[in-house]
């Protein structure tokens, strides 16, 4: 993706527009413009924090973050439960081991610094040193004879079988103790030490998280100690270089990488390694990923003390193995991401005199159909448990880069939330919280706050740098940041109610919690009127079969309405919501967001409902960013909806008379669905000892007699207007108006409609 030059002015500070990277701009020229003098300080001050629930619940944003007075609270935090379990299927998966069964037995032996197998196979082992990239995995097999002196390889891949395109069932991943690293941090470690990891899940949004690792959800709601939930952690733009880049950098001009510029650590002097380095630190940084995500941005060889990068390129080549395939990753007889995991376990004992920084970045998620995720589960909780277990001082934040770009991620404010807002979970050991008594009334107050990776950088320099910076004073560690945003220290400050994604650099495309002013005086407009048509023109290709309408369900919709339009602009970008009614509802209620661009907007970014030129005063690129309904649509047009695989939040169904002449066989299905019965309980009572579910909006379906079964109605009458479907010995009364409760006492017999749950 190439970097687009134009700058936008969002409240007087630059930033680069969305149709590129949000690429950040302190440099060392003097041409950047931007002042190297920082004047920011720090408020220590305790804020006042309400009681929580200590569990963990997906729901909790919503719960938590709404009621309070804040300028960032988004209208939405990502799919509803229901809506999540429907787009993404719930999968359980197999153990590798199970998958891949074998006797035999292959290890790195590091006392006697030997490769030994327990039978007459073939292995290959990995390189002396270790770099990212893509590259082709050319090692050659050698049979095994005898035990095979190393070097410094790490890592080996065997298998006992004779066949030579057989599968390699035995791999061995061990952390080699580097003595001039360990001899590094031991003479610049001044204090006790500390071991932060940052578990990285790409593409796991926080809902997303909460979902389908249910295993792992419950194993942090048992642990004692704290653990912190942040509901509002925004990306800063679309892709995994706009989240490790200002963790690793802070505030850094940066751009995609040429492929002769790969080599080497680009920008070592300002990382957030080197600054660890010079405190007591070892650093490990790992991805399951054999392409160029992490080495054109950082480097193929970033200088920190230990790497994994080719083992999967040679998952590739012996496994078949692709981090964006739609299914589970195996490489032996374990899970592709729990080789990093167990080596982080392993780097933490080996190096636990001096402290550690882990950086792994797990891309099992990172796939279409959201179900490869599950493979996690049971990994995450292996991994937790031993780390947790550590009697040290201990860090975690168990993350998310962005969340998910499939789905509905470009229709619905829903679906395009869930990338804004990934996961960020933190724990800290009972150990560390001693050293900053503190900091949990801080964490339960920014954890319902706007945060960024801005703000992990300044956490994580703060982290290293306790030793060296002045007690209840973190201006050193903010301006190591950023000179132009404001940053905060997680664990101890707290960040202000009135925090915006303009403070924090991020472009407002991305922000999940845009604000808009009301502009009444574009309601009545010829422009609003162009746009709105546009929008309902993209509903009705939604809706309406362009061969046979006639047989289609839903209506052909027209603008009847524009109810409220609100409005915001940030120089080539010009966002408007709009609210809108249609001539063939009075209920049904739309709200859709708009975005005209003055230059084009990228390919990626069509994704969804597309992007088209618009006219109006000049030529002008339009987006629909999202388009929602604000009224409820549940009932049997939302059932026949679904059954014809068409967005239920889109139709608005014709007269059932109608579908039934041209679609009586999912009509038909639907009846088949439901049953009528007389009783004088409650209807949900009555529904319930039958083992169904009450439907309120099932009248629709029984406007005529002939639609209710002859075994429950001697006689049927059909009347107009509103009335309850009645019931005397025997006499049914419908109407095309019915109002039915579900809830409703009665002291005679009367009609339910139930519906198979």
């Amino acid at each position: 993706m190439q970097l687009v030059s134009t700058i936008i002015i969002i409240g007087g500070v630059a930033i680069l527009a969305f149709l590129g990277f949000n690429s950040g701009g302190d440099d060392d020229s003097e041409e950047s413009g931007i002042s190297k003098v920082c004047n920011f300080t720090s408020d220590p001050t305790l804020p006042e924090v309400k009681e929580y629930p200590k569990k963990l619940s997906l729901l909790d944003d919503e719960m938590q973050v709404w009621p309070l007075q804040l300028a960032c609270k988004p209208e939405s935090f990502g799919y509803s439960i229901e809506e999540g379990n429907s787009i993404f299927e719930d999968v359980d998966f197999p153990s590798c081991k199970k998958l891949y069964p074998g006797k035999h037995a292959a290890k790195i032996d590091l006392v006697q610094n030997v490769f030994i197998m327990n039978c007459s196979g073939k292995y290959v082992l990995g390189p002396n040193e270790e770099s990212f990239g893509k590259q082709e995995f050319t090692t050659p097999l050698t049979k095994y004879i005898k035990p095979v002196p190393l070097s410094n390889e790490e890592y080996a891949i065997s298998t006992c079988s004779s066949d030579s395109e057989g599968f390699f069932e035995i791999v061995d991943y061990v952390n080699r103790v580097k003595p001039k690293s360990l001899t590094r941090a031991k003479k610049t470690l001044q204090y006790e030490p500390i071991n932060i990891a940052m578990v990285v899940l790409d593409s796991v949004s926080r809902r997303s998280f909460y979902r389908k690792l249910n295993k792992t959800v419950s194993y942090l709601n048992n642990l004692d100690e704290n653990v912190f939930d942040f509901k509002i952690h925004n990306v800063m733009g679309e892709y995994s270089a706009e989240s490790f880049m200002p963790t690793f950098f802070g505030d850094l001009a940066f751009s995609r990488l040429d492929d002769d510029e790969m080599e080497g650590d680009k920008f070592y002097e300002k990382s957030i390694w080197k600054f660890m380095h010079e405190r007591g630190f070892v650093t490990y940084m790992a991805s399951d990923c054999c392409g160029n995500d992490l080495s054109a941005f950082i480097g193929s060889s970033p200088k920190v003390d230990h790497k994994i990068g080719s083992f999967y390129c040679a998952g590739e080549k012996y496994y078949n193995f692709h981090n964006n395939a739609k299914k589970q990753r195996c490489i032996g007889q374990k899970n592709a991401h729990k080789y990093m995991l167990d080596y982080l376990l392993d780097f933490s004992e080996n190096y636990k005199e001096v402290s550690r920084f882990s950086y792994v970045h797990l891309n099992t998620a990172h796939e279409g159909s959201g179900t490869v995720i599950k493979t996690l589960d049971d990994d995450l909780v292996d991994f937790l448990t031993k780390l947790m277990n550590r009697k040290e001082k201990t860090v975690l934040f168990l993350m998310g880069d962005h969340g998910m770009r499939y789905g509905s991620w470009f229709t619905k404010m829903d679906g395009s939330h869930e990338h804004r807002l990934p996961l960020l979970i933190m724990y800290q050991s009972k150990e560390m919280e001693r050293t900053q008594p503190d900091s949990p009334i801080f964490l339960r107050h920014n954890m319902n706050r706007l945060t960024s990776k801005f703000d992990l950088h300044t956490t994580l320099v703060d982290l290293a740098g306790k030793s060296f910076f002045p007690k209840n004073s973190f201006n050193q560690s903010k301006c190591s940041t950023s000179h132009r945003y404001e940053t905060y220290n997680l664990f101890q400050e707290a960040i202000p109610d009135n925090r915006t994604c303009t403070d924090v650099g991020i472009p407002l495309f991305w922000c999940a919690c845009m604000p808009f002013e009301e502009n009444p005086d574009l309601i009545d407009t010829e422009e609003s009127y162009s746009l709105v048509d546009e929008i309902i023109l993209k509903l009705n290709e939604y809706t309406i079969s362009p061969i046979n309408t006639e047989r289609t369900i839903c209506q052909k919709l027209f603008r009847d309405k524009i109810l409220s339009v609100s409005s915001q602009s940030s120089g080539i970008e010009h966002y408007h919501k709009f609210k809108f009614n249609t001539s063939q509802s009075e209920k049904a209620m739309f709200e859709a967001l708009v975005l005209i661009s003055d230059t084009k907007i990228r390919k990626r970014l069509r994704d969804g409902f597309g992007s088209n030129a618009y006219y109006f005063d000049d030529k002008q690129y339009m987006k629909i960013m999202y388009i929602k309904r604000l009224d409820a649509y549940a009932g049997v047009c939302k059932d026949l909806s679904d059954m014809k695989g068409i967005d239920p939040m889109f139709c608005i169904c014709q007269d059932i008379d109608k579908i039934k002449e041209n679609e009586p066989v999912i009509v038909q299905e639907l009846y088949d669905k439901h049953k009528v019965i007389v009783s004088n309980l409650t209807c949900e009572q009555a529904c319930s000892e039958l083992k169904l579910d009450c439907d309120e909006f099932a009248v629709d379906l029984y406007r005529h007699c002939r639609d209710v079964d002859k075994g429950v109605c001697q006689e049927c009458e059909e009347t107009k207007g509103l009335s309850f479907p009645e019931y005397f010995e025997g006499k049914c009364k419908l109407s095309d108006y019915n109002t039915f409760s579900c809830t409703e006492e009665r002291d005679m017999e009367a009609l339910c409609f139930c519906k198979k749950i």
